[in-house]
């Protein structure tokens, strides 16, 4: 018997309900060429078809129902025949795609020797045939780059052949930051100390992909100088920025630092030892710290011009450097707090009085002599201080230039310019020579502030620090 030629035997048909094929013609043909016969007259046999004996129908779908049709002479004799479709494992080299469909696996039926499509699937219909597809379309089957294991997240998708599509996923080690890891291995997406709020440090991305924060800083003190400023950061070092001429830029290491103050070419500062530390213009002797001073516990200490002051925690005042003017010629008793000028010092005692020693131009020495002040600040030829938070000034005054009325928690003086700062930190308050934009204060909230010779820097509440006026040294230029 002769077979009908293969192609015929696999042109695909339409779906159709039960009862609803047309028709043969009266010359027996089809008449809906899309279908392979008619469920109420089928003219083919299982013969007619490739098959063995047997009754072949058709069911609703316009397909041949075989089941009752025999093996095709020759299937399973483990021979390819050239009407067989296929053979055991021996498919032509044919694929689903080779049937019009997107994925899936092709078998070889052991008893007609025809190619089984049963698990060929059209990718792209939206559902998901699990024998065959991980996904389709926008249907991921519950399906995300977390839960498929290996990765911690990212966007899974489906391609056009309805596998997983995993080039969005990610998994932290993978050297590439995503949007949801502050950084991946080296990759710190160009972040660093001062990126996240700090003033300054190193980073690093930790196992987790976070970033490393244990080496940023912040500032915890500042104190202005002359043409330079020295700062103390939250790991206790100090940083020093402007002029060097005089090596004021040269601080200690090796310690941690508590205190700090920055006079007209030198520094001093205390660890948290109580030991005094000094650097910078050696003139005169003011940084050589005198041994009293190094074997006692001090709890402040100031630079002025050409000497040094020191507080100790018993309200002792050792002063060294420079004594021309009298500046080291300090009164008896016992004092709270200390501040030195260019040629003269002043200090809070007794039932918060003031005292002052030295020489200076405006009748330094003229001193209020009522009680409860605090808050004392020195600098060239002029002192300022608080008393019920209301600013006194006496010294080399600015002519017509007057302090401002309003309460503050704390007052700074410069060479030609004073600073407050608010009650609550949130306003500074500048008056003076407005020269080189010294009284252009920020805006912020802020924890204290130091005026140096024609600059003035303030300490923030997040630990950062901002400068401004006089800059031709970079002692505003913050590291």
């Amino acid at each position: 018997m002769r077979y009908l030629p293969l192609f015929i035997l696999f042109v695909s048909c339409n779906l159709i309900t039960p009862g609803s094929a047309n028709k043969n013609n009266n010359d027996g043909s089809n008449p809906n060429p899309e279908c392979k016969c008619d469920p109420e007259n089928i003219t083919q046999t299982c013969e007619s078809i490739g098959l063995g004996e047997g009754t072949l129908k058709c069911d609703g779908a316009c397909e041949f129902d075989t089941s009752e049709c025999t093996a095709a002479p020759g299937c399973g004799d483990g021979v390819l025949s050239p009407t067989e479709e296929c053979e055991g494992f021996e498919l032509r080299l044919k694929t689903c795609a080779d049937w019009g469909f997107q994925a899936g696996t092709i078998s070889c039926d052991p008893k007609k020797c025809t190619v089984d499509k049963s698990k060929c699937v059209v990718c792209g219909d939206g559902i998901i045939q699990t024998s065959a597809e991980d996904c389709d379309g926008d249907s991921l089957n519950g399906q995300t780059c977390a839960n498929i294991g290996g990765f911690d997240g990212g966007q899974l998708s489906c391609d056009n052949l309805c596998y997983l599509n995993i080039d969005d996923c990610y998994y932290c080690g993978d050297w590439e930051k995503n949007d949801t890891e502050e950084c991946d291995e080296d990759d710190l997406g160009d972040q660093d100390c001062k990126s996240l709020g700090y003033a300054g440090g190193s980073t690093a991305c930790t196992f987790d992909c976070t970033l490393e924060r244990e080496n940023c800083y912040t500032f915890t003190k500042v104190s202005a100088g002359g043409r330079h400023t020295c700062a103390i950061t939250s790991a206790g070092e100090i940083q020093c920025w402007g002029d060097n001429n005089k090596n004021q830029l040269d601080a200690p290491t090796g310690s941690q630092f508590a205190e700090i103050s920055s006079g007209q070419n030198h520094s001093c500062a205390i660890d948290k030892a109580g030991l005094v530390r000094c650097w910078g213009d050696p003139g005169s002797g003011k940084i050589s710290v005198p041994t009293e001073v190094k074997s006692s516990d001090i709890k402040k200490v100031s630079a002025g011009g050409n000497h040094t002051c020191a507080l100790s925690k018993t309200g002792a005042i050792t002063c060294w450097g420079d004594n021309s003017a009298g500046q080291l010629m300090v009164p008896s008793g016992f004092f709270s707090a200390i501040s030195t000028g260019l040629e003269h010092t002043c200090a809070i005692g007794m039932q918060n009085t003031i005292q002052c020693w030295g020489t200076a131009s405006g009748s330094v020495t003229n001193h209020p002599t009522e009680s409860m002040f605090y808050g004392i600040d020195s600098t060239d030829q002029r002192t300022c201080a608080l008393k019920n938070s209301r600013i006194s000034c006496w010294g080399l005054l600015m002519t017509g230039i007057h302090p401002p009325t309003e309460k503050y928690s704390e007052v700074t003086t410069g060479s030609n310019h004073s600073c407050a700062l608010s009650m609550d930190g949130k306003k500074i308050d500048c008056w003076g020579d407005s020269a080189n934009k010294k009284l252009n204060a920020p805006d912020g909230e802020f924890l204290s502030i130091s005026a140096g010779h024609e600059h003035t820097c303030a300490l923030n509440k997040q630990g950062l620090i901002l400068c401004w006026g006089y800059n031709t040294y970079g002692q505003i230029n913050v590291p």
